[in-house]
């Protein structure tokens, strides 16, 4: 299309892997010509669909290239991009995550092209969505960073990302801490403070996550001539760990609680909740001594680890992302939401939007997906019961029963 008109029945601000969770998700349910022919919009600050940040990563995928396109229609409109996935890659190896960026960038290339081929529909690139209003009639518009209008829509879906900041607890050391992003994306002037910091004394690596280990384990791949506990890895508690089903957690001498830490689903151990793949593989070494460059160190919390920070000669922080949320506001400029809980943007089971913390309430029309707006399990979903807070933030997820849910809800909802 050639020009955008103001009104669509949906607009989606975000065209990554999870914005992309809404047009697979629909084809997979039968409603995507439903939703291209009310009007469809897809915003987002890059240039290309459905790629967001994953390619710019330098470590491997955390799941079997098969995991990734799982629960994608094998014979819908997606047909052609999983043949040339089945043949590409060993289904069951962990590939680099520019790989899991060419499978993107083709299930990106298609819904594009879908979208073009519909007068109502479209995508929106190189446009930076800065705030919502909400209308006297409950529509939705989009304002750019210039404070002029994008599109004014029925229903939004935010699929927006996340990023690090800057920990309160790091900020005395905010000239030696590096964010994890940085090292995970091989960034060279960080690579450089990391080998000028190792010929110093130790790297701390602040959190017990999956990000925290690919860390650990892209520095001792990169550093040379590291010695014993060069790398201390300081976590609040032991990691979860992965394991495709509770026989491969019993053989591997794995403890873990048979009701609570099981996906009653599927079998799988810390589905959710659990590191994987070369993360988990690291933190394997570590705990057996097999692995002596690198060091565990528990904390009752982070303020007990000063001591180990202030000695530091530098510091990687990975204790979780921070979602990209864009404020939404009422006509007279009262903020209503979205409301921030440890990083993410609270959402329902259904992926709406909550306007206040703990309220049932929400705001009719507004979901979220991806990254940053992560449902926690339920029993749609699956999932471990016990995951301590962490939402579900896995691409299969975004583009299967996640993004599945949200295409009926908006189809639904204006069928009344």
């Amino acid at each position: 299309m050639s020009e955008y008109p103001t009104y669509f029945d949906t607009q989606v601000v975000g065209a990554g892997p999870g914005g992309l969770g809404v047009a697979i998700g629909a084809e997979h349910e039968g409603v995507l010509p439903d939703l291209l022919g009310e009007g469809l919009l897809f915003i987002d600050s890059g240039k290309h669909f459905g790629l967001g940040k994953l390619p710019e990563y330098a470590i491997r995928s955390n799941s079997a290239w098969s995991d990734l396109y799982e629960a994608i229609d094998p014979e819908g409109e997606y047909k052609s991009v999983i043949e040339w996935a089945r043949s590409e890659k060993n289904q069951s190896s962990l590939v680099p995550l520019e790989s899991v960026g060419g499978l993107l960038h083709q299930l990106g290339e298609l819904t594009q092209m879908q979208l073009e081929l519909t007068e109502n529909s479209g995508f929106m690139p190189v446009t930076h969505i800065e705030s919502t209003v909400i209308g006297h009639d409950g529509s939705f518009t989009t304002y750019d960073t210039w404070g002029e209008p994008v599109a004014r829509s029925r229903t939004i879906v935010f699929s927006t990302g996340s990023g690090e900041e800057l920990h309160p607890i790091n900020t005395p050391y905010k000239d030696k801490t590096i964010l994890s992003h940085d090292v995970l994306t091989g960034n060279e002037d960080v690579m450089d403070q990391l080998r000028q910091g190792a010929a110093c004394g130790k790297i701390i690596v602040e959190g017990g996550s999956h990000s925290s280990y690919s860390a650990a384990d892209k520095l001792r791949s990169e550093l040379p001539g590291l010695e014993e506990g060069q790398i201390v890895v300081v976590q609040k508690r032991p990691s979860a760990l992965f394991y495709p089903s509770i026989d491969a957690a019993q053989v591997g001498g794995y403890t873990f609680d048979p009701v609570g830490d099981v996906c009653p689903d599927t079998q799988r151990v810390h589905r959710y909740g659990g590191i994987r793949g070369d993360a988990k593989d690291l933190y394997l070494a570590v705990s057996d001594g097999s692995e002596r460059r690198v060091a565990q160190q528990i904390v009752p919390n982070l303020k007990a680890a000063q001591p180990l920070l202030e000695d530091a000669a530098v510091i990687v922080q990975a204790l979780g992302y921070q979602v990209n949320e864009i404020p939404i506001y009422t006509r007279d400029g009262q903020r209503i939401g979205p409301v921030r809980i440890k990083g993410r943007v609270e959402v329902t089971d259904n992926s709406q939007i909550r306007s206040g913390i703990g309220s049932r309430r929400i705001i009719p029309g507004a979901y979220g997906l991806g990254l940053g707006y992560g449902v926690l399990p339920n029993a749609r979903i699956g999932g471990e019961p016990n995951t301590g807070g962490r939402p579900v933030d896995s691409v299969n997820m975004f583009h299967g029963p996640v993004g599945r849910n949200i295409a009926q809800q908006l189809v639904s909802s204006r069928r009344g």
